[in-house]
């Protein structure tokens, strides 16, 4: 996440139902009270609905996930999205390039 926060704006979205104090408690618990104020925004269930397509595929999906008794089973099962990169990528030594050197940039500023 200290990675993500010092390159991207980040932000949360979650499923929990308007309960921002459940939210906020297990964001402080999972990273950090320092990096939870970094966050660009944080939305529980309710500002979901009026950002995507209530019958989109995105939607869809998400219903999936919300309703699926094994989560990880679930998301393993029905991909969304693009694939992964992988060593079969047409550009694929190019993405290695990128992310040794931010690998490396990262290690050697030692952090």
């Amino acid at each position: 996440m200290k990675f993500c926060l010092e390159r991207f704006e980040v932000g949360i979205w979650t499923s929990a139902k308007k309960s921002r104090h459940n939210v906020d408690g297990a964001l402080t618990f999972a990273i950090g009270e320092e990096s939870k104020n970094k966050l660009l925004f944080i939305w529980d269930q309710s500002h979901c609905f009026y950002c995507i397509d209530p019958n989109g595929e995105l939607c869809e999906y998400l219903k999936g996930v919300a309703e699926a008794e094994d989560v990880q089973s679930y998301v393993k099962d029905n991909a969304f999205g693009l694939p992964p990169l992988t060593s079969t990528h047409p550009h694929w030594s190019y993405y290695t390039q990128i992310f040794t050197s931010q690998f490396l940039n990262f290690w050697s500023a030692g952090k």
